[in-house]
């Protein structure tokens, strides 16, 4: 997190297209809503930026949405409105993305989510989905004054998009409900939301897991695969099709390794990946491809293999210029 960069890769072929140093803080994730590329600059970067993919990644815009409060994941909801959760604050920014450069009028106001917050008073807003005319919010609850340990269990607070407004939310079951996907995973065939987190990270690897919410009733359904099941602390997971998926997990030594899971049966034999440094995100696309960003220092890039039979595609990890963190796929 010394160094940020935006690199272009194309999957075909693998080849780096572009790479951009210091056009990002050193601590974003990239995010694409509609085709849209935008970065989500976190900590103390505190501002969102568009990138026009087709031209050499030149940012299009950046705008703040507030000093320290530390912003982690965008939804838009219409060419100029935009939620934007906000980590280290008690309210989501509604946003326009369409003022540019000049970001006047860029925070068009906020929503109080300061009702689902713990004990301290900051409910650490993470990632979303939007789902018809309702953007669901997953709140971690951690005790900043105990090492940011959970708290109580998690929650998504629920947004009617027509008045901005937060009208509910869904207690889960799980604890610190933090995955680095981009946004909580919707399963539209079966109409559910599957959301991820470690639990205690660390000291508990069998809590955690994935659990799945009704988005109609807005009631969970229960924990579907434990930490227990999947073998550690869940830091992050992707889905093909209805069951079948892939985690991020770390083991008691911090090992990390990506294995295989389905929803109704539990983890494949034997990871397709063990790092014993960070694997930090991992992507499935359209065309079978399972994406991997592996932060070996000795040997850092993104992996590629293929989902019908697990065996690695890439000769040798697509170095991008920098450590990868996080990936999305634009058409």
């Amino acid at each position: 997190f010394a160094t940020g960069g935006l690199a272009a890769i194309d999957v075909d072929d693998f080849t780096v297209l572009e790479h951009v140093i210091g056009s990002v803080e050193p601590d974003s994730v990239v995010r694409v809503r509609d085709n849209r590329v935008f970065v989500v600059n976190r900590f103390s970067g505190s501002s969102v930026q568009e990138i026009d993919p087709d031209d050499s990644l030149k940012t299009l815009w950046r705008c703040n949405v507030g000093a320290g409060s530390n912003p982690h994941d965008i939804v838009l909801i219409a060419p100029d409105k935009a939620y934007v959760t906000r980590y280290d604050a008690i309210s989501i920014a509604i946003v326009d993305p369409s003022v540019g450069k000049s970001c006047e009028g860029f925070v068009r106001g906020y929503i109080d989510l300061s009702p689902w917050a713990d004990a301290d008073g900051i409910p650490e807003m993470d990632q979303m989905v939007r789902i018809g005319d309702r953007v669901f919010v997953a709140v971690q609850r951690l005790d900043r004054d105990d090492f940011f340990r959970p708290a109580t269990n998690g929650a998504l607070v629920v947004l009617d998009v027509a008045t901005d407004a937060a009208i509910g939310a869904v207690e889960l079951e799980l604890t610190n409900p933090f995955t680095e996907t981009k946004g909580l995973v919707y399963d539209a065939a079966r109409e559910r939301i599957l959301v991820g987190g470690p639990g205690t990270l660390f000291s508990d690897l069998e809590d955690g897991g994935i659990e799945a919410v009704d988005p109609s009733s807005q009631a969970s359904l229960g924990v579907l695969l434990s930490g227990a099941d999947l073998g550690g602390d869940l830091s992050d997971f992707a889905m093909v099709g209805t069951r079948r998926g892939y985690a991020i997990v770390a083991a008691e030594n911090f090992e990390a390794s990506v294995v295989e899971f389905d929803l109704d049966t539990g983890i494949g034999e034997a990871p397709l990946i063990t790092s014993p440094l960070l694997l930090s995100d991992v992507e499935v696309t359209e065309d079978g491809r399972l994406w991997v960003a592996d932060r070996d220092c000795f040997d850092p890039g993104l992996r590629v293999f293929d989902v019908g039979d697990n065996t690695e595609i890439t000769a040798e990890p697509i170095y991008p210029g920098l450590t990868p963190f996080t990936l999305d796929f634009i058409r």
